[in-house]
């Protein structure tokens, strides 16, 4: 009958007091559950012992990723730029483009008469290529100007080390999209009058063979 009431008390121990009323303790991997002294009333002191698995290791950080390749080196010694004039419609401003050159300190400018312009000008700002030179590019709006006055107009660009590069304001040195524009024009004309070609000549054989069978058919009655 003792012995029963011990082993009642135990598991009623363990099912109250192991929940409100449990400290850890140990080390090495093993962790000690151990019930609250309980000896005022029971007489009784439980642990129980856990056995858990050993740590696992720390994580290695990431591999950091590695930078791009820096840019190639220049040349220490200025590179002449490309200069052209571009324009994507005759009502648009004509662009003076600078492209190429080194290093980016550069000077582009329109004037007229040889005399700087700052109005009927937008200039952009100095980019980067994808080969370590720079370019840029300056509008000239010639809405008011009459072509014939164009020939007064140049772009003037300006890095140290190299001469100055004056491009005067001809329409045969503007680059437009016109040019696409014309060539389509020109195919489109020559497929019509292709076609307009190969139909007369079709209609002229149906002619003729028509005539010839007439003509034919018409000698044949005249012989009999």
């Amino acid at each position: 009958s003792q012995i029963k009431n011990r082993a009642t008390n135990v598991f009623l121990i363990l099912f109250w007091d192991l929940l409100p009323g449990f400290w850890l303790g140990g080390g090495g991997g093993s962790v000690s559950v151990v019930e609250r002294n309980h000896r005022q009333t029971t007489g009784l002191s439980v642990s129980v012992s856990l056995s858990l698995p050993p740590p696992l290791p720390p994580l290695s950080p990431p591999t950091p990723l590695s930078p791009p390749p820096p840019p190639p080196p220049r040349p220490l010694s200025p590179e002449r730029p490309r200069v052209s004039l571009l324009q994507r419609s005759p009502s648009s401003p004509v662009v003076c483009h600078a492209t190429g050159f080194y290093p980016d300190r550069v000077v582009v400018f329109w004037r007229r008469d040889g005399q700087e312009l700052h109005e009927q000008v937008d200039p952009g700002e100095v980019l980067p290529n994808h080969d370590g030179t720079f370019q840029v590019s300056v509008d000239l709006d010639l809405t008011a100007v009459p072509q014939e006055d164009w020939g007064r107009y140049e772009c003037v660009v300006q890095l140290k080390g190299i001469e100055d590069i004056s491009t005067p304001l001809d329409p045969a040195l503007i680059r437009t999209n016109g040019g696409k524009s014309h060539l389509l024009v020109f195919i489109l004309v020559g497929v019509a009058v292709a076609a307009v070609v190969v139909a007369a000549a079709v209609v002229g054989v149906f002619v003729y063979q028509k005539r010839n069978g007439e003509w034919i058919k018409l000698s044949r009655r005249t012989n009999t």
